[in-house]
């Protein structure tokens, strides 16, 4: 799944890993609210009709009277530094809150991702390991079944027996001929399964190393460790409480504080003068407070939608835990029982190998009909069938016990 170098090659792990950059990426943009905001700003106005102000004629000597009178330039042009901080935004904290936990949920994710996928690898690599002890098995069996069809075919030749137990044994050997085929299937999907699960190429050569003992394909004594699909939930639920913490926020009050350095000038005609004392300082500290009184019922219902997701998850948790907890111990008795029906099948079959190569030297010495030792080789195969069977039941169940490890 990684390489030595921490190169990711399953493509959902390198999914997962940019989603991970895309969280910081947003927790940092989220949490900007704590820095001040600083902006160069230029603006120029051309006030196409002046305010008109009604003044006391007494001002220009004309008493008792109210004149109009027009003041100010008819252009004005700012430019100056404008510095902001917000300085108690509820929302904007807990939203920053909420991308921090988006993060822990990512990780979160791709660990359980991780799991299933060492689950799928494990199943797929004890397949090819089953499928390389049954070719070895079933060549060993080919050996004695063309064997068989060649003494059989004597005594046919022989005259001594007819050629129904000649087609049995044709039939025996054409099933070994079978299961060694649908082996060899099984180890190149098994092979091919595992190279898609850890990102490998077509032209990639995979070699695995076959077990020597069946015995050293399975174990005993199972340990199961937490399931990392249920450590999704608790920041799942986190993450939830924080936006609906976030949709409350929007009825707390906000409080920035601004500040402004810069010049300003006035002009009768358009242009700009850079002349000396043609720019004079303007200067303000403003404090700005901001209270939502109402917005049409969408807060409320933002809030309202809030809580009932927070419910929601809140209750999955709830259900996964119950679930999982059954999970686990379904898991843990499909594992007892799957590995006494192995030992006990193991041992069925190693008895039937014994009696089946008893019966090769009785049938080889005319104490028994070939129907008996064909009987005898036929309960060998389904004793092996059922032995195998169940090695691969149990060993699919462990793949999911060690991926908890």
């Amino acid at each position: 799944m990684w390489s030595k170098n921490g190169e990711c090659y399953n493509g959902n792990q390198q999914v997962y890993a940019l989603q991970k950059k895309k969280a910081e990426a947003d927790y940092k943009t989220a949490k900007s609210f704590m820095y001040p905001q600083v902006e160069v700003g230029f603006t120029g106005q051309d006030f196409l009709e002046l305010p008109t102000t009604p003044v006391p004629g007494e001002l220009i000597g004309q008493p008792g009277t109210s004149v109009n009178l027009q003041f100010g330039k008819q252009f004005q042009y700012n430019t100056g530094l404008t510095i902001s901080k917000g300085l108690f935004d509820w929302q904007k904290r807990f939203q920053a809150k909420a991308a921090k936990e988006d993060i822990l949920l990512t990780v979160a994710q791709q660990s359980a991702f991780e799991q299933n996928l060492k689950i799928q690898v494990a199943q797929y690599y004890y397949s090819w390991q089953v499928a390389s002890v049954s070719s070895s098995i079933f060549n060993k069996d080919l050996a004695l079944a063309d064997s068989v069809v060649k003494l059989t075919r004597q005594k046919f030749n022989e005259g001594l027996i007819s050629i129904t137990p000649v087609n049995k044994a044709l039939i025996d050997y054409n099933n070994v001929q079978q299961n060694i085929y649908q082996s060899e299937e099984l180890k190149q999907q098994a092979l091919n399964n595992i190279k898609k699960l850890v990102g490998m190429d077509l032209t990639t050569n995979l070699a695995l190393q076959p077990e020597t003992t069946l015995e050293g394909l399975y174990t005993t004594t199972p340990e199961i460790g937490d399931d990392k699909n249920l450590n999704v939930y608790p920041h799942t639920v986190a993450l939830s409480n924080q936006q609906y913490k976030s949709a409350k926020a929007a009825l707390y009050p906000r409080l920035s504080l601004v500040s402004y350095n810069g010049f300003q000038q006035f002009q009768d005609d358009f242009g700009m003068s850079f002349s000396e004392g043609a720019w004079t300082r303007y200067q303000y500290l403003g404090l700005n407070l901001g209270i939502s009184l109402f917005t049409g019922f969408a807060t409320k219902s933002k809030i309202k939608s809030a809580n009932i997701q927070n419910q929601i998850v809140e209750a999955q948790f709830r259900d996964a835990q119950k679930q999982s907890a059954i999970n686990d111990d379904a898991l843990l008795t499909s594992f007892s029982n799957y590995l006494k029906m192995t030992e006990s099948s193991k041992e069925f079959f190693e008895l039937f190998g014994e009696s089946l190569e008893v019966a090769r030297q009785q049938y080889a010495e005319g104490l028994i009909s070939v129907d008996g030792y064909l009987k005898t080789f036929e309960d060998y195969l389904h004793s092996e069938n059922l032995f195998l069977n169940n090695l691969s039941n149990l060993l699919m169940v462990q793949a999911s016990v060690t991926a908890r490890k």
